[in-house]
């Protein structure tokens, strides 16, 4: 065998090889419901950069970006029918299309204690039905508080108008407010015009949005668990090979673990950011604590059992901490 025809040999192995590798690559095209750079937003993107360094001939991750490129609450509907293969969102979004997925905002056990007594299981055999998996949970331990314009004597927000997201809806509106629902985009204008007298949100993130400029006031104590997720379209996740799926669960924990820290160490920077700029806290105590925390549990268990009479009652028992 001359050197020159060993030397094509040995090209045309290297190209085989190569070519091999691409095949065997994919590329998933991701969304993010927060605007890119954004406070939740970051944890995504920290996950799509790794993904994509340790990822190469494996799995690749195109990142279109935030709200501009798909708005906010139609991000669901696109990630179900295809359009997108990843989304990172939260759970109260994809409510209008799988109800249930909505009780993860009320589990008073903490995340990883859903993933072992199936609650997490059982959540994405509802979700499989409409093409949609919930992969990872990236955003944990944080409560939601009410923010406001003008301050209040008790928990009673009748003549206010508050905007809400979907999980504390019946909440406020228990509480007597006027609800009014908008992406996060629109609350600043929303502040600033009066359109609405405060918000739902919670602790971290206020200042990427600038809110902290039109916010007085927020009332402790928090309610609810913040939910935040990267979610899957089933069947993007199903043509992945073992080794790809494998993968990817490997950074799913990486990223977990990530956010449930960088979580719990904002907490503490964020409340003295608060303070610094300027916002008051209301503080409900005693008999007003205690009926503030219970409407809020009871009145999200309430809107689950009712839009799923079949499977709340179940996802309740699996999610709620026994007394």
């Amino acid at each position: 065998m001359t050197h020159r025809f060993k030397a094509a040999c040995v090209a045309i192995g290297l190209a085989c090889t190569s070519a091999a590798a691409l095949a065997q690559q994919v590329t998933l095209k991701a969304i993010n419901a927060f605007q890119e750079g954004t406070y939740f937003a970051q944890n995504f993107e920290a996950f799509v950069k790794k993904v994509n360094e340790e990822g190469k001939g494996l799995v690749q991750i195109q990142y279109i970006g935030g709200p501009k490129a798909i708005p906010t609450l139609e991000q669901p509907a696109a990630l179900r029918n295809g359009v997108v293969d990843m989304a990172a969102t939260t759970a109260s979004y994809a409510g209008g299309i799988v109800p249930e997925v909505q009780a993860l905002n009320y589990a008073t056990v903490p995340f990883q204690e859903l993933r072992r007594n199936g609650a997490l299981d059982y959540i994405n055999r509802l979700m499989a039905e409409k093409n949609l998996m919930y992969f990872a949970r990236t955003g944990d331990g944080v409560k939601y508080h009410l923010y406001l314009t003008k301050p209040i004597n008790g928990p009673d927000l009748k003549g206010m108008k508050i905007r809400i997201a979907p999980n504390f809806r019946e909440f406020f509106q228990s509480l007597g407010a006027t609800v009014i629902q908008t992406p996060p985009g629109e609350v600043y204008t929303a502040l600033e015009r009066g359109v609405v007298d405060g918000y739902g949100w919670p602790l971290l993130g206020i200042f990427d949005m600038g809110w902290q400029q039109v916010t007085k006031y927020r009332v402790d104590p928090g309610f609810h668990n913040l939910e935040m997720a990267v979610q899957f379209n089933l069947k993007s996740w199903q043509k992945l090979s073992p080794e790809q799926q494998a993968f990817l669960e490997r950074q799913r924990d990486w990223l977990e673990q990530l956010a449930l820290e960088k979580s719990m160490a904002d907490v503490v920077t964020d409340l003295q950011r608060q303070q610094d700029a300027g916002i008051q806290t209301i503080t409900f105590e005693g008999d007003d604590a205690r009926e503030y925390l219970r409407k809020s549990l009871d009145t999200a268990w309430a809107g689950i059992i009712r839009l799923s009479p079949e499977h709340g009652p179940q996802l309740r028992e699996l999610m709620v901490a026994k007394p």
